[in-house]
């Protein structure tokens, strides 16, 4: 038999003969002239498809055939597209500060670098459905890595997710494949549901993730957290389960469990000393009030609404102001002044009516600190609403539910305020022009939806006398849908809702359902309850042309009280 050496220059290796094995080039080389090629390791790959070098040598048995940690499929090459791949690699490049700990992005894994600038963003880009999916095997069937799959965050928003990877591992090892499933769907779908402009920066991914992540990997779970896990899971399974047709009972009873539990360490953490619980315990309010919407469920969303001010109030003083805690109380004053805005001439105008009679500015939207690096007003961005079509919101339901008719001269300060108040030629600063031409008609929606809320609630006008704002309105809303492109992109109802009540022309009703008809597929079951509604108001306002048929009034009737978020 033949001696074969394994150390021998790559040239002599090649030729099939025997090396001396000389360093820095063997002998044989040297007195042959020939280019010795040096000994360093070189990578071989089995090719199994026979067409390299290997090509042709199959094993004569089972036992000689190395063993392959790969199939077949994995051992294909997956296609980027080269602007994925400039994306993640700028976003590579970018400074950033970390214990040792591994960066991902995409298909690259590297190590953090230390920060070149000063002031640079401590915190890890993460993708956690990779690490999900290698930890749970149950996710691998329904979820696909490549970056063209819609369920991929990468694919679904092209910025990173601020998230602290030394947290993630830590809830991998505690939680359970459903959960850790519905965390996953959680991030890649149901918190979209939460904005309406697909802005990167979605603060139920970026402040609540990192909320939820830090509470796991903490040996004491402090219960404001895990009532905001618990709401995120009760969130994530029942619109799991409307996006089922008939809706799951499954998913429905996971939903029930998770969302008990919830209410269970919301309370307890209401009870007891909440110093560094204050940004979850409000963000479980806000899931909470969403979860109804979801479900749809009416009036629960009131305690909710109701308990969250009383445990704000009690605050005073002690709120830690920081960039998270500011978004969440502005998120949760916008839902205050949306859902109360229709309780006049209703039973629940009474108890609602205390909450735009206390003296609050508008300004408490931007920071409670005078002077606060953090001053900044977000509903703009995340919704289109602007700062003073809020504000004339809250004026109108304010004047709409005063015990004192409101004088002509308010009214006439409150129209100037509107008319001002316009956003169509406003610019909407956005990382991408696609962004900002959504935000623009978002905005252009809640200014015509406001204008007619003005009309009705305060002049009392006929519907008949604001279609031109229905019309308007309407465009913007169907300017919406056309750029989301059916995504996962929901946020607030109240435009559409106000919109679609005054409508009178039958193109104009048409026009409505084919909006509702693009929202129905998104697992928000109070979308069917709303559009059931308006069905309602108009069919009372034919059979009765001359009568003023009010939508508050017929929503009593049905028994109906919908958040319209």
């Amino acid at each position: 038999k033949r001696t074969k050496t394994y150390v021998g220059c790559w040239t002599c290796r090649s030729r099939g003969v025997k090396c001396d094995a000389s360093r820095p080039a063997c002998n044989r080389c040297t007195r042959l002239d020939r280019l010795c090629e040096g000994y360093e390791i070189r990578l071989v790959w089995d090719d199994v498809t026979g067409r390299g070098d290997n090509a042709g040598r199959e094993p004569q048995n089972a036992k000689q055939k190395r063993r392959l940690m790969l199939d077949d499929a994995d051992m294909r090459n997956p296609i980027f597209d080269e602007t994925y791949l400039s994306a993640i690699l700028k976003r590579l490049d970018s400074p950033r500060v970390d214990d040792s700990m591994e960066l991902v992005e995409g298909p690259y894994t590297v190590f953090a670098c230390a920060p070149t600038i000063e002031g640079s963003d401590s915190r890890l880009q993460f993708d956690i459905t990779s690490s999900s999916e290698a930890d749970s095997t149950s996710a691998q069937d329904s979820c696909s890595t490549s970056p063209g799959d819609p369920f991929e965050p990468e694919a679904c928003y092209p910025t990173s997710k601020h998230l602290w990877s030394r947290f993630l591992l830590p809830f991998l090892s505690v939680s359970s494949a459903e959960e850790r499933q519905l965390l996953r769907f959680w991030v890649t779908s149901a918190s979209g549901l939460m904005i309406s402009t697909n802005h990167p920066n979605n603060p139920f991914r970026e402040v609540v993730i990192p909320l939820v992540l830090e509470s796991a990997a903490s040996a004491h779970r402090l219960p404001g957290h895990s009532a905001l896990l618990h709401s995120i899971y009760a969130f994530a399974a029942f619109n799991r389960s409307q996006l089922q047709e008939p809706p799951g009972e499954h998913d429905e009873a996971i939903a029930a469990k998770h969302h008990q539990a919830g209410l269970r360490y919301l309370r307890q953490s209401m009870m007891e000393d909440s110093r560094g619980q204050h940004e979850a315990i409000l963000a479980s309010m806000i899931l909470m009030t969403s979860i109804d919407i979801v479900a749809a469920r009416s009036c629960q969303w009131r305690n909710y609404i109701r308990g969250g001010r009383d445990w704000l109030r009690s605050l005073r003083g002690k709120w830690n102001e920081s960039q998270g805690g500011l978004i969440l109380r502005q998120l949760f004053h916008c839902v205050e002044i949306i859902g109360y805005s229709h309780d006049h001439s209703t039973q629940f105008a009474a108890s609602s009516s205390s909450f735009f009679e206390e003296d609050w500015e508008m300004d408490t939207m931007s920071s409670a600190t005078p002077g606060s690096p953090t001053n900044e007003y977000c509903l703009e961005k995340l919704y289109g609403i602007t700062k003073p079509v809020l504000r004339a919101i809250f004026d109108v339901s304010r004047l709409s539910m005063s015990a004192h008719r409101p004088t002509s001269e308010d009214l006439v300060a409150l129209r100037n305020t509107l008319l001002l108040a316009n956003p169509s030629t406003a610019r909407f600063p956005s990382p991408k022009p696609e962004l900002e031409k959504v935000t623009r008609h978002h905005a252009c929606s809640w200014y015509y939806a406001c204008m007619i809320h003005y009309e009705r609630s305060l002049h009392h006008s006929p519907p008949r006398e604001i279609q031109h704002l229905v019309e308007q309105c309407l465009y913007h809303l169907e300017a919406v849908e056309d750029l989301h492109d059916n995504s996962a992109m929901d946020g607030l109802m109240w435009p559409l809702y106000v919109t679609a009540c005054e409508a009178e022309d039958d193109e104009l009703r048409r026009r409505c359902m084919q909006v509702f008809a693009k929202k129905a597929n998104r697992g928000v079951g109070a979308t069917a309850c709303v559009e059931g509604l308006i069905l309602e108001i108009w069919h009372r306002r034919d059979m009765n042309p001359e009568e003023d048929v009010l939508q508050q009034q017929v929503a009593e009737d049905l028994k109906i009280d919908i958040l319209l978020t």
